[in-house]
């Protein structure tokens, strides 16, 4: 297994997040990007917190892997992306316990939280910049849209580099889901304002379902800019007489599976009578499809653990070979 390093440091950053101090920070992030609500950040940070620091997950999750003999502590940069609060974290905390130093570039949307996380992991060798230098790197990892990312590959040509770029979520409902697993399918759409790839975009349901019923129980946290997305897609709509169902704090909208551009507010639907067949390069979890490799519960899609990597691409693995 590997051994990890600085893991004492990393379980005291549990404590900074439940601090007043970050309290404060938390607040100045909200008023510099308001869909990162308090409960939001509130919700990331415990995620942080119970899945990703303690210290029997971490030496779990090490204890998978073995350094080659050859392993020399190297360079990482990240360039984060900024549509979940921390989401580069998983990220971070991978390059720090097998011992690299990393330069990271966070994004405008959630850099106050970012330089926390960092002036509180002193005993690190982390920089923060606003561009990565690619002579300053061995190793490249980047999160954004499909276009970002080709963007960042052809930048960082030559570096060895981990892309991740435009994925999206989907749910296959039977009709025989329970009152707790339809509440609970809530968080997966709406947690983080539906703007994680983990987020399910697009529900397949039972010909003669009555989505009516499904509505009932999915509600979208308080955000203004949410809010202010679906009164707009509304009117836009009503304007040009298409099809929508309205669900008062968001709207659905029948639609082709493929379809994975539907604005903020919307929450895509299709019908089928027989198991819809999914193009897994393109998607980051399921619901409902059993002997999927990246099916879940109705509820865990926005808590993944130390080893639910994003596009199923072994970080560890990519950061020690």
């Amino acid at each position: 297994m590997i051994k990890p390093h600085g893991i004492e440091s990393l379980l005291k950053l549990k404590n900074a997040l439940l601090s007043p101090d970050f309290h404060k920070v938390s607040a100045i992030a909200f008023e510099q990007n308001p869909w990162f609500t308090p409960e939001m950040i509130q919700r990331a940070t415990n995620a942080i917190a119970t899945q990703f620091l303690d210290e029997k997950a971490i030496r779990n999750w090490l204890n998978h892997y073995t350094l080659p003999p050859d392993f020399q502590p190297r360079r990482v940069g990240i360039i984060a992306a900024g549509n979940i609060p921390l989401v580069c974290f998983a990220d971070l905390i991978a390059a720090l316990v097998v011992g690299h130093s990393v330069t990271i570039k966070p994004s405008s949307k959630d850099q106050v939280l970012v330089e926390f996380i960092v002036a509180n992991l002193p005993e690190f060798d982390i920089d923060i910049v606003e561009k990565i230098d690619r002579f300053d790197i061995d190793l490249l990892i980047a999160t954004g849209s499909t276009n970002t990312t080709d963007s960042i590959s052809q930048q960082y040509k030559g570096i060895r580099s981990l892309t991740r770029g435009t994925r999206y979520s989907v749910a296959k409902l039977s009709g025989d889901e329970t009152t707790q697993q339809l509440y609970a399918l809530s968080d997966d759409i709406f947690l983080y304002n539906t703007l994680g790839c983990r987020n399910i975009t697009h529900i397949f349901l039972p010909i003669g379902y009555d989505i009516q019923i499904l509505s009932r129980y999915l509600r979208p946290y308080p955000c203004q800019e949410f809010d202010d997305n679906v009164r707009y897609q509304r009117a836009q709509k009503t304007m040009l007489n298409q099809p929508f169902t309205d669900c008062h704090n968001f709207l659905m909208q029948e639609t082709s599976p493929q379809n994975t551009t539907l604005p903020i507010g919307i929450l895509g639907y299709s019908f089928y009578s027989s198991t819809p067949t999914l193009e897994l390069s393109e998607i980051q979890c399921t619901i409902g499809f059993q002997g999927q490799i990246c099916n879940l519960n109705f509820g865990e899609t926005q808590t993944p653990g130390l080893l639910d990597y994003a596009d199923r691409i072994d970080t560890i693995n990519f950061l020690i070979n």
